[in-house]
């Protein structure tokens, strides 16, 4: 067996792989990998279809000359998203009191279109790294005090490929853990710092 995107694939899984792309060989890549994820019934905890981890397994399987994929639709190289800077995400004043005198602490979930386009617009203004997609499966989070934005935090599981070991079941359970964790506090002032954390100035700067 080998793993990719910390699901185990069987030779009779790669071989069904190979059979759907042959009976169906004008199957666009999304299309195969819905397909594969209602076959196997790859699904998120809600439910949802992973076509989109699926088709990262599925290049990644190319790549080690394990199946060939039906020839990309996509005519030119698709440009790096980019998030232009709005008044949205404009630095806001520094926290400067105690931390028992902040608002509650809140986590909320990064979901729909205009929430997760604001979170981009962060990332991409004030992460020293820039903004770059996250692949496999992921969370995003806002985290409030009280009222005020004061960080922008994601996780994603991480790669994993190769043959299977006799310990494979605990290798599976990478899908629950987080290995790339990118995390930025906004607007702490000088009473209280987080480490090495970027820390967003009133001028916008990291």
């Amino acid at each position: 067996m080998t793993i990719y995107c910390a699901r185990e694939f069987s030779a009779a899984d790669l071989q069904s792989i190979r059979d759907l792309i042959a009976q169906n060989p004008k199957l666009q890549r999304s299309a195969l990998s819905r397909k594969l994820c209602q076959l196997w019934g790859w699904t998120k905890p809600n439910g949802e279809l992973k076509d989109m981890t699926c088709r990262v397994a599925l290049l990644r399987m190319q790549a080690d000359g394990l199946i060939t994929l039906p020839p990309s639709r996509i005519g030119v190289v698709r440009k790096r998203a980019h998030f232009a800077p709005t008044s949205a995400s404009d630095a806001q004043a520094p926290i400067k009191q105690p931390v028992h005198e902040i608002g509650r602490i809140t986590l909320e979930m990064v979901s729909g279109t205009v929430t997760s386009r604001l979170w981009n617009e962060y990332v991409a203004r004030y992460h020293y790294l820039g903004y770059t997609p996250m692949s496999g499966s992921q969370i995003r989070y806002n985290v409030f005090a009280g009222e005020q934005l004061v960080a922008c935090i994601s996780f994603c599981a991480g790669r994993s490929s190769g043959l299977a070991s006799p310990a494979a079941k605990a290798k599976t359970a990478v899908a629950k853990i987080a290995t790339d964790i990118r995390a930025m506090i906004f607007f702490i002032g000088c009473s209280f710092r987080f480490g090495v954390m970027a820390r967003c100035c009133e001028t916008g700067t990291d």
